[in-house]
């Protein structure tokens, strides 16, 4: 009798076990799916390095005038002297060290620009490349409405980067507002208080209020574009990679692949 309850026991046991190694089974196929499904296509993965070197790789002529101007500033610092500058002694040094930086700003700008082009053509990297800018919407409130057109606009470039910080302001002092309002009014000092921050939320209001009038003109004059994704969907899209703007001197010399001199293409 315990013989049979024991092989009952025994068949049910090895049942269930089963039963649990299907079940873990299809789980884990689940998992390794998901995964699988969750991996970023090439195409939609943005490795901003690699992105510049290739434009630049395919378009040889902005390589050699990128790596020119860092050649050019080299032999300011290192070859040329002040009288190469002019015949005043007295100036020389100072026209000297003004050459250098108007070749530097030159330098930052144009591979700035090339970042930019570059950047511009793949679909992934050019939501990458707005993520800046797009941080800077997000803290003026924008990060749910914004598009990419609004992003990639000349006029907003700044005007993200001026609102962000007085929106911020703005709401902490709201909220320091509503933390003197639960205190002693009949105190002195926390009218006093209470006056500079109204002056402060104010003079805030006024110049977020300005910066969004400008905005809501854009979004009702024919140049707007209802039909621009919102900024918010389309970067979960893209896996941004590589480094980002500013991360490293778009002027400095890259040295791979170079060619001698005499023989460059």
């Amino acid at each position: 009798m315990n013989g049979t309850r024991n092989r009952i026991f025994t068949k049910q046991l090895l049942a269930g076990l089963s039963v649990t190694l299907c079940a873990a089974s299809c789980l884990a196929l689940d998992a390794l799916n998901s995964a699988s499904v969750a991996q970023p296509r090439p195409s939609d993965r943005c490795e901003r390095t690699r992105v510049v070197d290739q434009w630049l790789d395919q378009h040889r002529e902005a390589r050699l005038a990128r790596d020119d101007l860092g050649d050019l500033i080299d032999a300011v610092t290192r070859k040329y002297q002040d009288a190469d500058f002019g015949y005043d002694p007295k100036s020389n040094k100072d026209r000297r060290q003004e050459f250098k930086t108007a070749l530097e700003e030159a330098r930052h700008t144009f591979g700035r620009i090339i970042r930019s082009v570059a950047y511009n053509s793949t679909p992934a990297c050019r939501i990458c490349a707005l993520d800046e800018v797009y941080q800077d919407a997000t803290h003026s409130g924008e990060g749910d409405t914004v598009t990419v057109q609004e992003l990639e606009h000349f006029r907003f470039l700044q005007l993200f980067s001026k609102l962000a910080p007085d929106f911020q302001e703005l709401e902490r002092k709201k909220e320091q507002r509503r933390d003197l309002e639960g205190r002693d009014r009949d105190s002195r000092e926390v009218r006093q208080e209470m006056d500079d921050v109204d002056r402060t939320i104010d003079a805030l209001s006024r110049s977020v209020d300005r910066d969004r009038e400008e905005l809501n003109r854009f979004r009702h004059s024919p140049e707007w574009d209802s039909g621009s994704p919102k900024m918010v969907v389309e970067r979960t899209k893209y896996v941004c990679g590589g480094e980002g703007p500013g991360d490293r001197d778009p002027g400095g010399r890259d040295t791979r692949g170079e060619l001698p001199t005499p023989g460059r293409r």
